[in-house]
């Protein structure tokens, strides 16, 4: 059972916006171009999204995010996902660092408000107010980042106090709607595995299109994390990213840089893999075994 594999994750991280809407130049430009205010709005920036500090912390959460969305799969429309269980102590560690570098990017933007300030009077000028920037306590109460993890529910949990047909009924609804969601969670698998492969014939099929390391660290990355991210223990998954792993996982980027039989030879594979993965992308399926002669 998948309860008994896997647990929901939700990840929540807030901070404060560096964006504001000046409601008086918005009534000014309104009023000098005969609009409707409602239908204006200049915004400004109060910290400077080029700075140390918003970068820093923009980095840090794009990390989390992409670490989250990476080691977890859909899991309905609320913003849970599911965690593989085979993964959960590293996808925690990781969290718990990312989570600290968030705490230490977040105070340091809060100590710096000052030196933003100014670059913000001189990049505002006449827009700049200074009461658009708040306390250091308010403003810290702004930062958040938090994980959620609770249990996949199943049809069994439902103890209502209804008639037993009725009961059933709901059970057998909710135990679709989880097959369904599970079978959506290893498509998603199936779909990154099919776009970075896709990426990768993109690139390296030009001799003249340069590529960063991470079209191949990616799918590198992807195959290892196959094991756990595999809910249902798919066989065919399984043989696709051994195929892959074996065939376009087998050079460093610096060889398939400078050597142009080995980026041609990689190519070439990774577009047969392609067109083989074609059926599983909503057709029926073949023999994964012959896609790999």
């Amino acid at each position: 059972m998948l309860t008994n594999k896997a647990t929901l994750a939700a990840l929540t991280i807030k901070r404060p916006t560096i964006k504001k809407k000046d409601n008086n130049a918005t009534d000014e430009v309104a009023d000098d171009k005969g609009a409707n205010s409602s239908s204006v709005a200049v915004v400004k920036e109060i910290f400077s999204r080029d700075s140390a500090d918003v970068v820093a912390l923009t980095k840090v959460i794009s990390d989390a995010r992409t670490y989250h969305r990476t080691h977890t799969l859909p899991w309905g429309d609320k913003g849970d996902r599911v965690l593989p269980g085979k993964i959960i102590m590293d996808y925690r560690n990781e969290m718990a660092k990312l989570k600290s570098r968030f705490w230490a990017a977040a105070e340091d933007f809060i100590s710096n408000v000052d030196s933003m300030k100014t670059t913000a009077k001189v990049k505002l000028g006449a827009l700049y107010d200074d009461e658009d920037y708040l306390s250091s306590s308010d403003l810290r109460a702004l930062f958040s980042f938090e994980i959620k993890l609770s249990p996949i529910a199943t049809e069994n949990d439902f103890r209502l106090e209804i008639n037993e047909e009725e009961l059933k009924q709901i059970k057998d609804d909710y135990k679709a709607r989880a097959e369904k969601q599970t079978q959506d969670a290893v498509s998603d698998v199936w779909q990154r595995l099919h776009d970075c492969v896709e990426h990768m014939v993109e690139r390296l099929s030009d001799p003249d299109k340069k590529f960063k390391n991470s079209l191949v660290n990616n799918i590198q990355d992807l195959v290892d994390l196959l094991p756990a991210l595999n809910l249902t223990e798919d066989e065919d998954l399984t043989r696709m990213g051994n195929i892959v792993k074996d065939r376009l996982c087998e050079w460093a980027p610096s060889e398939l840089s400078n050597n142009t039989l080995v980026r041609k030879r990689t190519a070439d594979a990774a577009s047969d893999i392609l067109d083989g993965m074609q059926s599983y992308m909503g057709g029926p399926r073949p023999n994964v075994n012959q896609e790999a002669a």
